[in-house]
């Protein structure tokens, strides 16, 4: 198992998970004189951008970080895309936790996320349309009068009122009465059928189901990001929650500035990586393939129950998510630049030392080689 991602100095053998710990737990910042660590001050920047393979070369998607100049997706890139790519999908009972130990300050964690996102834009039933009549079915037996439905063409907001005999969920218009009225397409009592599920939506959260016609824009990008699988394009008008974006703790805004500042190119087709991961804060009324767990306030975008892969920005959203109740069974890969207090490094180290008993050394297949100043480990639960 590859070590945390320490410089030279402090670097040592890591044969156990509580040796992954004590090693974090011990490292220093990195400085001007840390070769290894130095992977992205802007001379080894170009010098890894010169060092791109082949097969990217000849792939129509270009990169630019900071309005620098376009450019093929160099390898530091690269890694962490096909990192969140090859992840895989998740082992039933087995969690893993992946910590990706950065040289400085990067938008890494939004580049694994649009990799997996990637990942399931070739996955048959990658979306959350099969389980959206259960998960309104749920709400019948909470009785939540705080919970709202949204109709794509009806007007007003909706409470779940009662399931029938038949197995029809009945909804009525938010302080309605209840006889069946229409007014200009507003109805205070109507009927959710399973089939039609996905042209309802919880309110505050983006539609299941995109509108007639209409799909996620950008697709060349994602399809040229991996060459292959190729995608499936009913993914393309779904909402998916198996992917959740942890971010940073200063905020959601901070979160978003970050990953914004790293853009793609497809020919005349430009957008950048906060438009690529379609959180749903982000996007204007259109479907959303990742979740936001905002950090500071510890709260989700949309809580489905559906998310298997947690990609935590920085120190604070990964021991976060570690500990929260709705994540303690899925998958967690964090980033994190090692130019944080040291503070913040040890305390990650304790927290993986204190996780040995229950998890050992898990190999990860990178499928490249890691560039310089990036090294990664990775648990699994026995």
């Amino acid at each position: 198992m590859a070590g945390i991602g320490l410089i030279p100095s402090a670097k040592q053998l890591v044969t156990s998970v509580r040796d992954v710990g004590d090693d974090l737990s011990r490292a220093i910042l990195c400085s001007s004189e840390d070769k290894s660590a130095a992977a992205f001050t802007d001379s080894h920047r170009n010098e890894m951008s010169a060092s791109v393979n082949r097969s990217f070369q000849e792939r129509l998607v270009q990169f630019s970080e900071s309005n620098e100049p376009w450019q093929p997706i160099p390898r530091w890139a690269d890694f962490l895309i096909n990192f969140g790519f090859n992840w895989g999908d998740t082992v039933p009972n087995t969690r893993r936790i992946s910590v990706i130990s950065m040289p400085c300050e990067s938008a890494g964690a939004g580049l694994v996320a649009l990799g997996a996102m990637r990942r399931r834009f070739a996955a048959n039933g990658a979306n959350d349309s099969i389980s959206h009549y259960q998960r309104i079915e749920r709400l019948i037996a909470k009785h939540n009068d705080e919970i709202f439905l949204r109709h794509n063409n009806y007007k007003g907001r909706f409470l779940v009122e009662t399931k029938d005999r038949n197995g029809l969920i009945w909804v009525r218009g938010e302080a309605a009465n209840t006889s069946r009225l229409s007014n200009r397409n507003k109805f205070t009592r109507t009927v959710i059928l399973p089939t039609k599920a996905c042209e309802w939506y919880f309110d505050g959260e983006a539609p299941v189901q995109a509108a007639r016609g209409a799909e996620l824009p950008h697709r060349a990008l994602y399809e040229n990001l991996v060459v292959t699988p190729s995608t499936i394009g009913s993914n393309f008008i779904h909402s998916d929650s198996w992917i959740c974006l942890a971010g940073r703790a200063a905020g959601e805004s901070a979160s978003k500035n970050i990953v914004a500042t790293i853009r793609f190119r497809e020919q005349d087709e430009i957008a950048d990586l906060s438009q690529l991961l379609t959180i749903q804060d982000w996007a204007s009324r259109t479907i959303s393939r990742v979740n936001f767990f905002n950090t500071r306030t510890s709260k989700i975008d949309r809580n489905t129950g559906l998310t298997r892969l947690v990609v935590a920005d920085g120190d604070a959203a990964f021991l976060k998510v570690l500990d929260a109740p709705e994540f303690k069974s899925v998958d967690v890969v964090g980033v994190i630049h090692r130019t944080v207090a040291r503070e913040s490094l040890e305390a990650i180290g304790v927290k993986l030392s204190a996780l040995a008993q229950w998890y050992g050394p898990e190999n990860v297949d990178h499928n490249s080689r890691q560039p310089m100043g990036i090294t990664i480990s990775a648990l699994r639960r026995k």
